[in-house]
């Protein structure tokens, strides 16, 4: 491939304070290859990211090196919609999905459009380099009609945490082959907490009380109560201590996690005056002020939830998802007042 055109594709919900850092530096340090768009996707910020782009990029905006777009009505970020969504609005051969928190390094573009020029049939990712750092897993190059071509990510996670990994092993089973991103320069994002990850999901903005249950030295049971009254229920089981207390292991035990859920999924469930209506004995409970277990156990719930549905697509062998389509909001380019029709 030739002149090919690339597109840097960001989603962003209320992460103006990490775009004033990264955008600017992203745009500056790959102004050596012209064939480049940034395509930023506001995911109905309330911080002021539609103002602070449209008084600082006009030079940007008017070249079309950056397009900017806007959906309205959603209340909660969507990892998997967002990034789909934004790819769909990408005009390139090539598309990378840059974190709002990530910085490209300097020639990025231009190492990209290198390896494709080489290679068509590959994707780019951080995942399978020993210095990877969890802020640039994100960080996935391909050709649009590849991406295209399996579905995209899976809608189903809605959550924080390996709908990336998934997309990765569904390229791989597709017959993509993956090059490996493991330039230091190329590996560098904004370091924050997991409390920040989940600030706009809506188990993040809903979460009223977390309770657990002592059941045995490996497993305890997690009671998460949303503020809508609806519960989720699952027995988290630390690996290591069943593998090392129970005297037989099952055949598909699994050391790859830490930690795993011993139900297929969340149950869900309702809350009443008097407790949960599917916990008969809701007194054996104990309910956890601590902020910090509250927050770890609220990102074991984002990844688990991703996990499981990612582990079912590999035990099912599936390359390709069909997401239904569903309409969130309109959407709007370079701060016009008349949506799309997307």
């Amino acid at each position: 491939m030739s002149n090919i055109k690339i597109s840097f594709c960001t989603t962003c919900m209320n992460r103006l304070s990490y775009l004033k850092q990264t955008l600017p530096k992203n745009l500056a340090d790959n102004m050596d290859y012209e064939n480049l768009e940034f395509v930023l996707l506001d995911y109905n910020s309330s911080d002021g990211l539609e103002e602070y782009i449209k008084s600082n990029y006009s030079e940007f905006l008017s070249t079309g090196r950056l397009v900017y777009f806007k959906i309205d009505s959603v209340q909660f970020y969507d990892w998997s919609h967002s990034r789909n969504l934004v790819v769909s609005l990408a005009t390139g051969d090539v598309i990378c999905n840059i974190d709002a928190d990530n910085f490209t390094g300097a020639g990025f573009a231009t190492y990209v459009s290198e390896i494709f020029k080489e290679m068509s049939n590959v994707f780019l990712t951080t995942y399978y380099t020993s210095m990877k750092k969890n802020d640039v897993l994100g960080r996935i190059c391909m050709l649009k009609k590849s991406f295209v071509k399996i579905g995209g990510y899976d809608e189903r996670m809605k959550h924080y945490g390996f709908e990336d990994i998934d997309l990765i092993y569904r390229l791989k089973r597709s017959g993509v082959e993956k090059v490996d991103i493991d330039n230091p320069s190329f590996l560098n994002a904004i370091q924050h907490s997991n409390k920040e990850r989940m600030l706009n999901s809506k188990e993040g903005f809903y979460l009223k009380e977390l309770y657990i249950r002592y059941i045995t030295p490996y497993s305890s049971e997690l009671l998460f109560l949303f503020q809508d009254n609806t519960t989720k229920l699952a027995t988290m089981v630390n690996n290591f201590l069943f593998s090392k207390l129970e005297p037989e292991i099952p055949l598909n035990f699994s050391f790859q996690y830490n930690f795993s859920i011993q139900e297929d999924s969340w149950t869900s469930g309702a809350w009443q005056t008097d407790g949960p209506t599917n916990i008969s004995d809701f007194k054996s409970f104990y309910k956890l002020e601590s902020k910090q277990l509250r927050e770890d156990a609220l990102f074991f719930f984002h990844q688990i939830s991703n996990r499981l549905i990612m582990e079912e697509n590999t035990e099912k062998g599936i390359s390709v998802v069909k997401n239904k389509t569903t309409k969130k909001g309109s959407l709007y380019r370079n701060f016009s007042h008349t949506p799309l029709l997307v």
